[in-house]
């Protein structure tokens, strides 16, 4: 199933209108299986890449997060794959947050060709979600500072 465009699907409560961080990367040969496509792995290091900028933009870095005590251990992973990426093509990676409760963040990634022949074809659609814990793996609930920066805007408070 190809599409083009980035959708996030959703239940009742999510915050699909947060706002959306862009990261891009070219597909290089480490990131290709057998037959030159991006091997499937590689679409949760762009997942991370694109959490990662997605609270530093925000004023948030993983580290400052982990500095008050609490970690963000990945739970769980979707990846939907639509469309082959190869090698030397270009990736644009949209994240936002699609879910933020209590103790857990679920984060939306869509991932569109972003240039050449098939630019703007959807590639593949991911969720991450991250608990919250203490460095000894208990749960731990998240700051209301934390859901205000990360569902935040930058360009609002400018």
């Amino acid at each position: 199933m190809t599409g083009r465009g980035v959708g996030t699907g959703g239940a009742a409560g999510d915050t699909a209108q947060s706002p959306v961080t862009v990261t891009h990367h070219r597909v290089g040969y480490a990131d290709t299986d057998q037959m030159g496509r991006a091997h499937h792995a590689r679409y949760l290091v762009w997942c991370e890449v694109g959490r990662t900028e997605y609270m530093r933009s925000r004023g948030r870095s993983y580290r400052s997060i982990e500095a008050d005590g609490i970690l963000l251990p990945v739970a769980r992973v979707e990846i939907d794959f639509r469309a082959p990426l190869g090698y030397d093509g270009r990736v644009r990676v949209e994240t936002r947050v699609l879910r933020f409760r209590s103790r857990m963040i679920t984060f939306s990634h869509g991932m569109t060709v972003a240039e050449g022949t098939g630019e703007g074809l959807l590639a593949a659609v991911a969720r991450t979600t991250v608990v919250a814990t203490d460095r000894d793996g208990r749960a731990r609930t998240l700051p209301d500072s934390l859901r205000e920066a990360l569902l935040t805007d930058p360009r609002d408070s400018a």
